[in-house]
């Protein structure tokens, strides 16, 4: 090989490296734009019919902001960017006695900007607002004096029926005397025979759940100064499964 074509082949190599050395890296990821963000908005709050321009400061606003609008209670009249730390929109808040919000938006390349702002009552409308709340003031306390009479009518109720002395046949045959103690609400203490003591609790249609001794649920219903369909279903129970009964006294 000649010295002049050895100088070609040297030179063709250099200027191939040097032609992959500027070729662009396509393969390098890009950083995505940073994302637009909001840290202030005046004014907090729009009158019932007030046209004003709501004020939004922040940092990476994009220039190429668009498709900007308002939702809720108000009509966007038109947008402005300012600067990459301020965005405006002109809005005119509706004029409703129940007020609301006002919900603005625009979009920034792929991501999207927005913030709401409250729409005030009218004086109309708080008067409605604080009619509405006696109401409904009024009515729970209606529903609460209801829900408290009707307790006291149940305990009354079941403190008549339980009576004083309770003569009682078990499932296994045997009998006992329980003697009623003390109560509260619809539980009502029993003494039996052994002076152990006992609680019975009445429920909605004079239905009763008792446990007589450890193991042991006894249930039934008072019906005319007795405990009918009584039931002591628990496996095991020393006072026996079955049915059992209960005369009562006053």
């Amino acid at each position: 090989m000649s010295h002049r074509h050895s100088v070609l082949v040297f030179l063709s190599l250099v200027f191939a490296a040097s032609a992959l050395a500027q070729r662009p890296n396509v393969n390098v990821q890009r950083k995505d734009a940073p994302t637009p963000e909001i840290s202030s908005s005046a004014p907090n709050e729009l009158q019932p019919g007030q046209t004003v321009t709501i004020v939004m400061h922040g940092k990476n606003f994009l220039a190429d902001a668009h498709d900007a609008h308002a939702d809720g209670q108000c009509r966007l009249n038109s947008f402005k960017f300012v600067s990459l730390s301020e965005i405006q929109f002109n809005v005119t808040a509706e004029k409703l006695d129940d007020g609301g919000t006002c919900e603005v938006q625009v979009r920034m390349g792929n991501r999207y900007v927005n913030n709401s702002v409250a729409v005030a009552m009218t004086a109309l409308g708080r008067q409605h607002r604080q009619e509405r709340e006696r109401q409904e003031q009024a009515e729970q306390q209606k529903r609460d004096q209801e829900q408290q009479q009707k307790m006291k009518d149940m305990v009354s109720h079941a403190r008549d029926i339980v009576g004083k002395k309770w003569d009682v046949k078990f499932p296994n045959g045997k009998t006992d005397t329980w003697t009623f103690s003390s109560n509260n609400y619809s539980m009502f203490e029993f003494k039996n025979g052994k002076s152990q003591t006992l609680m019975v609790v009445i429920g909605e249609n004079d239905e009763l759940v008792i446990q007589p001794a450890e193991g042991c649920m006894f249930t039934g219903k008072i019906a005319g100064g007795k405990v009918t369909n009584g039931e002591s279903p628990l496996p095991g129970c020393s006072l026996g499964n079955g049915a059992w009964s209960a005369t009562i006294s006053k």
